[in-house]
């Protein structure tokens, strides 16, 4: 016979109901679901958060490396076009300034600066133009017709370097002593909880030349 304390126990425990089994079960869905969400979110914001950085490195890179050429040429050989610019470039394929037996600074060529489409992405394209003999007088891009913009940008034979990738514009315009240059830099990749201009990186500078 059992004892009274352990009846009155035995009847206190019994088996849990279909619909506590079910609210129960609903409401871990929902604590998942949850964990689940801050998840996706956490993760879609780092990549989102390398993306821009990406975006801004490439475009300060990109930015540099016009500006330090551009500060070697002449303001008189300088041409823009939408998304492109040129430039007469003093040093030579070794990257070296040569002079004449006169001390009179060798031109060696042109540089080409455009924005193209590769693989369906957005690239800052280097391009260099060498020109044989060169010359000691700031060369004019009219006096030479192979420094034609597009002529060099559609000839493949020309040395060529990728120098920013997501660039989508770049803006140069020319002043009387100075250039002033712009870059927009976008980025590749983007989540669908952010806004366009948040991946929207743009770059502007002036570069003083020499006449």
């Amino acid at each position: 016979m059992l004892h009274p304390l352990a009846t009155r126990i035995r009847r206190n425990i019994r088996a849990a109901s279909l619909i506590e089994i079910i609210v129960s079960s609903g409401i871990v869905m929902l604590i998942m679901g949850s964990v689940l969400a801050l998840t996706r979110y956490g993760l879609s914001y780092i990549r989102d958060s390398e993306a821009r950085l990406e975006a801004q490195q490439n475009v300060l890179f990109a930015m540099h490396r016009v500006q330090a050429e551009l500060r070697e040429s002449n303001i008189k050989t300088v041409r823009a076009q939408t998304n492109a610019m040129l430039f007469a470039d003093p040093r030579n394929d070794q990257d070296y300034y040569r002079y004449d037996d006169k001390s009179r600074l060798y031109w060696h060529g042109f540089v080409l600066y455009s924005v193209e489409v590769q693989r369906g992405k957005n690239i800052l394209v280097r391009r260099r133009l060498n020109l044989d003999p060169p010359v000691t007088v700031p060369p004019l891009p009219q006096n030479f017709p192979q420094a034609d913009m597009s002529a060099m940008q559609s000839d493949r034979t020309l040395p060529n370097s990728i120098i920013g990738t997501g660039i989508e514009t770049f803006t140069a315009t020319v002043g009387t002593d100075s250039v002033e240059i712009l870059l927009v830099a976008k980025s590749d990749s983007r989540s669908s909880t952010e806004s366009y201009d948040d991946f929207t990186v743009e770059v502007r500078d002036k570069v003083l030349l020499v006449h």
